[in-house]
């Protein structure tokens, strides 16, 4: 439950900037689901793509994980692991509900 009375709903992202790259983001099941994947951060194409039958508070954290993934990718050289990428994507998306931020994919 977030702790402000009145939630501030944002547009979905069209893109994310993270380290000098700009990535499309897209609502794209061919890059997710075949590869059995809620969302996909591919920095070859700076793109980050997220699995359309997620709910929407689902996509939100999903969204924040790829974020993280770049930030691995660009900055850290891939020192992250995947259980820590997984836990700063549910973190940020944690703070960003809290302060009653919400994405709207509608």
């Amino acid at each position: 439950m977030s702790r402000v009375k009145a939630l501030h709903h944002v547009p979905a992202p069209k893109t994310v900037t993270v380290g000098g790259k700009t990535f499309q983001v897209r609502i794209d099941d061919s890059q997710t689901v075949a590869r059995g994947r809620d969302g996909v951060c591919d920095p070859l194409t700076e793109s980050i793509c997220i699995c359309s039958h997620l709910p929407s508070a689902w996509k939100s954290s999903t969204y924040f994980h790829e974020i993280v993934e770049a930030v691995n990718t660009i900055w850290l050289a891939e020192s992250l692991n995947h259980d820590d990428i997984d836990r700063l994507g549910e973190a940020i998306y944690q703070v960003f509900s809290d302060m009653g931020i919400e994405i709207d994919w509608a």
